[in-house]
Order: structure tokens, then sequence, then C-alpha cells
């Protein structure tokens, strides 16, 4: 068992090492050598694939985007619209004077000329009313009606009913159902005459169609002008609504993201490279900010190409990315500036120094981005269109972000190091910095002796499995470094030593085992479902319309389908249970009214002829020619036999989507109850409740997925122990959300379901790093190493090195051939310590660019996209805070300590890596 574990942890070293070889392959021979085309291939790349952007296709309605497509509400939906046609549009509207009484001749005349106004003056591209109004089948009327129908919609009968006094008495004869489905907390006198009401509203059935769109954008920009505010206050909205405002809010806070790449583009000015005038990089952060750009633009052309639809959350997919992807360009650029010094070094040095950086970083890079793709991939079996789009622009936003870096970036980055090396300003490169006595004399020095040079490079690029730096600066780079550097490195120190000190460990493991442990007990106290005002801007007019809504009417009156399917007409039973279903479903208090039947027309017009059959000749005629054709669906021509009736209700929305399907359950049980086992209710709000019943299933299934490949992708690139505990870190940090969430009352919903699969994405970034350089820092001792060469060795290995390539293969094939005893194998204290001093900085410094990319989500205008941050930003805390604390002490002390390789010395076998090494640099350096 211990040979074939052997084996595993030596393909392990291969594969890592063949990886780093091919990154620094790529270096050598392309990067190094042609950098300008490298970087004009890839703008051509991305502009290409940027064409797709011309025919995005965008979807905003939220029945396509946030309905699962399998759950039972959604395929009765399109049973009914298959059936009975497509169902119409909404608009509602709202009366009220702030608890005050509304039934008065000053206000029903305001709603008169609302009325008037929308059926007869609201126009749009010459269409009206009568043109995109609900119809009834057959007579071409318009299915909406209200209670102003009892002055026959006319103001100078009102006026007269005004003056009689007859107005109460009117309303009052429609009876107490009827009035409760538009007047809000009705009050009657002893005599059962209405006399008061706190609110009243009105809803307009519009055509679904494009015509009957448009007609709703009318409607919304000119009912306020019609109403006197002073006397009542109007409310309103309609379905076009919440797509109209959440474009406003998207439009609104594109800016955010020019202050984000302004925000980050300073903080990288300032704190990528090294702090002189030479050794900063600020115009390589401009860069950075590009290569986030062209990432973007070519994953959303090329998902648009694959006929991907947009929706709107997509929107702040460049925020996410800006914040993730700097988080690599700066490992990246930290690796190259540890490779070496930059100035007043050989050619060959400098070469050497950016293929040595790219290689050591170049695993982990590709892990980090590679695990956040998959986990957004997998994203993409989600049920709920919506999750399913942006985890697909996501993707390939990440995909293309990666390839943008190794080739645009890294040839940005070749530029530079030249900048460097010619000692040319970071912020003015057409300038040179004047040289002091003592760097000509360093440069003059290092230009004379061509042995001393080649003999750096070569030590410069030496083979990864042998380690020939230390992490700790030396006495010379501490004068360089500075001050802040220096106390930035025994800070490091000191943390390292404290955290691993073995009592301040337990303590550790125990309280964020707690932590877990609380977060997932506390998941059952997050509530489900996304609360509609949270997607509209803080200042939408919808806001004040839905306000009314739970205020006045307990919940918006909705309307409602009771259908019933496959059922003999001809039974008189079935009739009768028809008939008491209705009766008991309109007896829940959660029904307000239940609007007239087709079989009571029927039963009530001259085709009924009780004495024959009840589907006769004359049901047929009668279906055809009055307005009931539309609510039955005959299986035949004659109508002898009837697949589907309709029956409409109006219901009040309960707006939690629990209780709304115990409210379903409740009143199809009366049916079936009665023998109608294929009679169902319906309304398209049953889609949205169980979108949130059904929400946990799919962020645990997502989640669990996304952590399993997580984990499969990191133990390609990790030995076995340390991909299980960066596993295990990612996993915890992510199950800490849920407490996160409970604190900042956050709901389990779409929103939060796309952001815990997003911090799989971004918590990987922070612990394989430190994974990653935990694994680095162990290699070399786990590899036969060389006794030190002589210096006379040295130097004969140095003035045979033409090149970087040909040093390195030399010192290969130098640490293959002399083969002695293996160095003292290192403590997992001390490799833990190692990756702290190496990639911590680094650590923060990316959560730090995450946070600021992120940062301007903070001033959305909508809950919503505050929402989103809230989650991000705590992914960023959690992510940081296992990767630097927790999975430092799981990596020291439930890792298996590292075993020698004598057996290998014994056999006098090279180094694990050093063949593929060999081969593969000399390759490049042909």
């Amino acid at each position: 068992m211990t040979h074939i574990w052997h084996r595993v942890e030596d393909a392990q070293d291969r594969l890592r090492s063949r990886l780093e070889n091919c990154f620094e392959c790529w270096a050598t021979r392309v990067v190094l050598r042609r950098p300008l085309l490298l970087i004009f291939s890839s703008l051509i790349v991305c502009a290409a694939f940027g064409v797709g952007l011309v025919i995005i296709d965008s979807e905003t309605d939220g029945l396509k985007l946030w309905a699962p497509q399998t759950a039972r509400a959604y395929k009765d939906w399109e049973y009914i619209e298959d059936t009975f046609g497509e169902t119409p549009s909404s608009l509602f509207a709202y009366f009220d004077r702030g608890g005050e009484n509304v039934l008065t001749y000053e206000v029903l005349t305001q709603t008169m000329s609302m009325h008037t106004w929308t059926t007869t003056e609201c126009e749009s591209d010459g269409l009206f009313w009568a043109d995109i109004c609900e119809k009834w089948a057959n007579e071409g009327s318009c299915r909406t009606t209200n209670f102003l129908e009892l002055w026959s919609y006319n103001q100078t009968i009102l006026d007269q009913a005004a003056a009689d006094g007859t107005i109460l008495r009117d309303i009052t004869s429609l009876g107490q159902a009827a009035i409760a489905s538009f007047a809000a907390q009705p009050a009657y006198d002893e005599n059962g005459l209405l006399v008061k009401a706190t609110a009243l509203s009105f809803s307009y059935l519009v055509n679904s169609d494009s015509d009957g769109n448009n007609f709703e954008g009318s409607w919304n920009d000119g009912i306020e002008t019609t109403v006197d505010a002073s006397v009542v206050q109007l409310s309103y909205f309609s379905e076009r609504s919440f797509d109209d405002e959440l474009e406003r809010l998207v439009s609104a806070d594109t800016t955010l993201f020019i202050i984000a790449l302004i925000v980050i583009t300073i903080y990288l000015s300032l704190t990528l490279g090294r702090r002189s005038l030479v050794e900063s990089r600020v115009i390589l952060a401009a860069t950075a900010m590009i290569n986030v750009g062209l990432g973007v633009v070519a994953g959303f052309g090329f998902a648009s190409i694959l006929n991907i639809q947009f929706n709107s959350i997509s929107t702040l997919l460049p925020l996410i990315v800006l914040g993730v992807q700097v988080d690599d360009i700066i490992i990246t650029v930290a690796a190259v500036e540890r490779a070496g010094p930059g100035i007043g070094v050989s050619e060959d040095a400098r070469r050497a120094r950016l293929a040595k950086g790219i290689a050591k970083s170049g695993a982990a890079v590709t892990i980090s981005s590679l695990t956040t793709v998959i986990a957004l991939a997998i994203g993409t079996s989600s049920n709920l269109p919506g999750v399913v789009m942006f985890c697909a622009y996501g993707a390939f936003c990440f995909l293309f972000a990666y390839l943008v870096l190794v080739t645009f970036f890294y040839g940005c980055l070749e530029l530079d190091e030249r900048r460097i090396a010619a000692n040319r300003l970071s912020f003015f490169p057409c300038r040179t910095r004047k040289q002091t006595a003592s760097t000509n004399g360093t440069s003059n020095a290092n230009s004379t002796s061509k042995t001393s040079s080649a003999s750096e490079a070569a030590a410069s690029n030496t083979d990864p499995n042998i380690r020939h730096e230390s992490t700790v600066p030396t006495k010379e780079q501490h004068t360089r470094l500075g001050m802040f550097s220096r106390g930035l490195k025994l800070l490091q120190q000191q943390y390292a030593e404290m955290l691993l000190t073995p009592w301040v460990s337990a303590i550790v493991v125990l309280i964020f085992l707690g932590l877990t442990g609380a977060s997932i007990g506390i998941a059952n106290n997050i509530s489900t479902g996304l609360d509609e005002r949270d997607i509209l801007p803080d200042d939408s007019y919808v806001l004040r319309a839905l306000d009314v809504e739970d205020t006045y009417f307990r919940g918006r009156l909705i309307d409602m389908n009771m259908i019933v399917r496959n059922e003999d007409w001809n039974d008189p039973s079935v009739r009768t249970s028809v008939s008491d279903t209705l009766e008991a479903i309109a007896a829940k208090e959660y029904v307000a009214s239940i609007d007239s039947s087709w079989n009571e027309a029927y039963e009530a017009s001259s085709y009924y002829n009780a004495s024959s059959s009840y589907l006769d000749a004359h049901f047929s005629a009668f279906v055809k020619s009055t307005r009931w054709q539309s609510e039955v669906a005959c299986a035949s021509s004659d109508c002898e036999v009837i697949k589907a009736s309709r029956y409409w209700l109006t219901y009040r929305d309960p707006t939690q989507g629990s209780q709304m399907l115990k409210e379903r359950k409740a009143m199809d049980s009366e049916a079936a109850v009665r023998g109608l086992v294929e009679t169902f209710t319906f309304t398209q709000s049953y889609i949205f409740a169980e979108a949130d019943d059904e929400i946990w299933n799919s962020i645990l299934s997502s989640m669990g997925w996304a952590i399993l490949a997580i984990f499969c992708i990191v133990l390609v690139f990790a030995s076995v122990p340390v991909a299980v505990w960066v596993t295990v870190s990612v996993a915890m940090g992510c199950a800490d959300l849920f407490l996160w969430m409970v604190i900042g009352n956050v709901h389990a919903d779409t929103v939060s379901y796309v952001c815990l699969l997003m911090a799989l994405g971004l918590a990987i970034d922070y612990s394989v790093h430190i994974g990653h350089a935990f694994d680095q820092a162990g290699r070399s001792e786990r590899s036969v190493t060389s006794h030190p060469p002589s210096a006379a060795q040295a130097a004969s290995h140095a003035s045979t090195s033409a090149s970087v390539s040909s040093a390195a293969a030399v010192d290969s094939k130098h640490s293959a051939t002399h083969t002695g005893r293996p160095q003292p194998v290192p403590t997992n204290r001390e490799r833990a310590t190692e990756a702290l001093l190496t990639m911590g900085a680094s650590v923060i410094q990316g959560g730090t660019t995450t946070f600021l990319g992120i940062l301007v989500i903070a001033f959305a205008s909508s809950a919503a996209f505050r929402t989103l941050f809230f989650m991000l930003a705590g992914t960023c805390i959690f992510g940081v805070l296992h990767a630097l604390v927790l999975l430092p002490v799981l990596l020291t002390y439930a890792t298996p300590k590292l075993r020698p390789r004598a057996d290998a010395a014994e056999k006098e076998l090279p180094p694990v890596a050093s063949p593929v090494s060999a081969s593969l640099t000399a390759s490049c350096a042909a």
C-alpha cells in the first residue's frame, strides 16, 4: 500500500513539474521572444469574439428567467397557454388617502378621469385601448370591467348620482363579495349600507403581444397626469414595470463599474511592484484593467455566439471578474519579483527571472482559474434559466480572462520587464532615471563580467525541484526593500510562528469548527423567497403600489384559474362536483371573489335544453357564438367532449411562497375529494413560489457537485492531503456564509444562490495559493539533491551557458548526475511558515482588490444588488480567513510528514522532474 501511495505522489510530482515546465517553455519560446505579436494576437482574437456582442439577446421575462422549468406550476402554465392561449398582462392602479375614506365624490371623479384616459386617450404607436385590450371571444368587447360601470363610465351620470346622494347605495348593490374585490377594508352601517373604504383598486387586461407591451409603457408614462394629487394618491404599475425599472437600475449603476476601474487601477499602481520610480508598475496596472476588459468582451461575445441569452444580473459580472482576475495578476507579478532582481543584471538573468516567475505562478493561477470556471459551469445545470445564463456568461468570462492573462498580460509583463532593465521610469517610460554612482558601478561591473552574468542566469533558472533562494530577504535585499517591506516580512514571520504554536492552532481549529457548526445549524432560520421589492430601484414608483397592496388589501388581488380537465360533463354528478368545488373555494378567506362561469351562462341561455344531453349540438353553437369560447377547450369541432374548461377567481396573493403552496394544496384537495382528480388551480405566482420552495435543494446540490469538482481538480495538481484540506477549507468558508446570511437577513433566493456558487469560485483562489505554496516548499526535499557544486564547477557550468535555457538544462543535468544524501526533510510547520511568507501578502492583496472591485455595488440603488455585495464581501472575508488562519494549521498538524527519498538515492535515480525539465527546456532553447 505504501508503495502505491509513493507512486501516486511521484505521478503528481511529475505532473506538477511538467505543468511548470510547460509554462517555462511558453515564456521562453513565445513571451520572451515575441511579446508584441502575442499582445496583438490576443487583441485580434478578443475583438473577433467580441463581435458577438452585436447579436446579444437579452431576456427580461421573469417567468422565463426565474421559474423552474420542471416544476408543476410551470407545466400547468404551459398547459394553459397551449389550451386557452396566452395569459393576458395586467395594469394595476390604486387610490388611497392615507387611510381616510375614498368613497367620496371627489375621489370617484379622479378614478373616472383615470379610467377615461386609459380607455380612450392613452395611445401607443397609433393604437388605443380598444385595439390592445383582452377581448371576449365572438363579442369584440374588452374583458375588463370595474365598478365604474354602475355609472356607465360617464362623468355626467356620476355627477347626477352625487347630486341624488345615491353613490354609496349604488356601490352597495354590487354585494359584499364583489365589493371586497376592489375596495379595501370596507365598512357598513347597521343597515348594511357601505359607508367607507380606505383604498380602491383597478386592473385592466391587455394583450401579451408586442403591441400590448408598448401600450403598457405609454400607460406607465402618462397615468400620473390624470389625477390631482391633492385629492387622492395614485399608485400604479404594470407587468412591464418590473422590466423597465430593472433596466433603469442597470443603466444607472453602470457608473459604478467605471468607479471600480479607477479605484482598482489606483490601488494596483500603488501596490504592484516595488516602491521605486523604476520598479513600480503604473502602466502595467492599467494593462491589468485592459486584461479584464478583453476577457469580459470575449466571454460575453462568445456566449452570445452560442445563442445563450443575457439577463440583467449578468451585468455585474465585469465587476466580479475585475476583482477576481486582478488576484491572479498580483500572484503572477509577485512571483516574478521573488525570482530575482530586475535592475543591474544581465539580459540572460532578466529573461530567466521572468521565465521562472511565470513557471512558479502559472500552475497556481491555472488551478484557481480552472476551479472558478468549473464551479460556474456546474451552475449551468440549475433548473432556473436565469442562473444558467449568469453561470454560463460567468464561466466564459473567467475562461477568457485566464487566456488573456497568459497571452496579452504576459506580453505586457515582458515589455515592462524590459523597461525596468533599461532603468526607465514606470509612469513615463520614455525617460530614463538618472543613475547614481553606485548604480553605475553595479551596471558596469555586470556588463564587464560575462562569466558572473552567466552564472547568475544559471542560478536564477535552476531546476524547480531544488531550492536556491530563501524566502527571508538577505541583508543586501533588506536595504533595497525598504523599512515598510522589512516590517511586513517581520510581521509575517511573527504571525506564522504565533499561529502555528500548538495551543494557538488548537484554539483556531475549535473556533472554526464551532463557527461552521453554528452556521449549518442556523441555516434552517434562513427565509426563502425573493421579494420583488428587492429587484427594484429605491426610488421606483412601483414600490408605493406594493406598499398600498400590503397595507390596505393584505396583498395583491390577482387573477386565478381553476382548470377542470377530462371530465364527462354529460354526467350530472360532475357538474354538481364542479359547482360545489367552486363554492368551497369561494369560502376560503384568501379568495376574494369568483367570476361568472360559462356553464352558468349556458344553463341560463336559450341554447340549453334540460331534456337532452348537456353537450348537445346546441352547446356547440353556444360556445362558438358567445364570449365563452375562450373558456372552453373542446376535444373536437362539434364539442361533444370538453377537454378542459376554465374558471376565473380573484385571489389574495400572500407574498409568502410557502403559504401560497399550502393554499393551493387546500384548494386542489377540495376538487379531489369530490372526484375531480385532474382539476387544479393556477396563478403565475405559483411558479415563483415553487422556485422558492426548491431553492435549498438547488443550492445544496450545486454546491455539493462544485465542491467535488474542486477537489478533483486540486487533486490533479496537489498532493492528496493538501487537496483534501484545501477543499475542506473552501467548503467550511462557504458554509460559514449561512451564518453571514442570517446576520444580514439575506433570504435564500436566486440572488443568494448565484452568490453561493460564486463563493466557491472565489474562495478557492485564496486557499489554493497557500496549498500550492505548501506543496512547493517540500518538493525539493522530497527529491534527491546534489552536493553543492564547487566554485570551479559553477564557473564551468556558467561558461557553457549561452542562454537562459541552456543554463537551466545544464543545471538540471548537473542535479541529476551528482546525487548524494537527501537534504534534511523540512517539518510541516516549516513548510506552512514558508507558504505564509511566500503567498500571505499576495493573498491579502488579492482579497483587497476583490473587495475594492465589488465595493461599489454596496452603493447600488437596489436591495438585490446590495445583497450581492454583502454576500461577496462575506466570501472575501471568510475566504481569506480560512486560507490564512485555518488552512496553515490543518496543513501543519493534519498532513502526513514528508518522507525522505533515500530509496531513490540508493538507486541513484535523478530528481522526479529533472528529465522532463531538461527535455522541455532543451526544446524551448531550440
